[in-house]
């Protein structure tokens, strides 16, 4: 299935996503043993929604630039919560248990064109 992509910075669920997580759903109520993974992905584009394009223009242009410890808990945060989102809204809107969903840690892309998602395993 393909990954659940969001607008840059944000983690909100919008119409966009329903007939995603409405596949979803139904693909985890007809087998009742399977579970997912749900894989945050944080992008170059959250770093300039969240920290400005500068900060992202330095990224890019210098591979060995990081990030300050702060901005990274952010990126991570904001990866957790996309993933957080979609299982809310699995489990209390579809009625999946919350036993067959698992979150993975955030990964960072650095890929200039990448783009936010959280990416499903099964």
């Amino acid at each position: 299935m393909a990954p659940i992509e969001f607008e840059a910075g944000r983690a909100v669920l919008d119409q966009v996503h329903q007939k995603a997580l409405d596949t979803l759903a139904k693909q985890l109520q007809k087998q009742a043993t399977r579970t997912v993974q749900l894989c945050p992905v944080v992008t170059l584009a959250d770093v300039g929604a969240l920290f400005g394009d500068t900060v992202k223009g330095t990224l890019l242009k210098n591979r060995k630039a990081g990030l300050a410890p702060q901005q990274e808990d952010e990126l991570i945060a904001l990866g957790y919560d996309r993933a957080v989102a979609i299982k809310d809204r699995l489990v209390h809107q579809d009625d999946i248990a919350a036993d067959r969903i698992f979150t993975c840690a955030p990964q960072a892309a650095r890929d200039a064109d990448a783009k936010p998602r959280v990416e499903l395993k099964f």
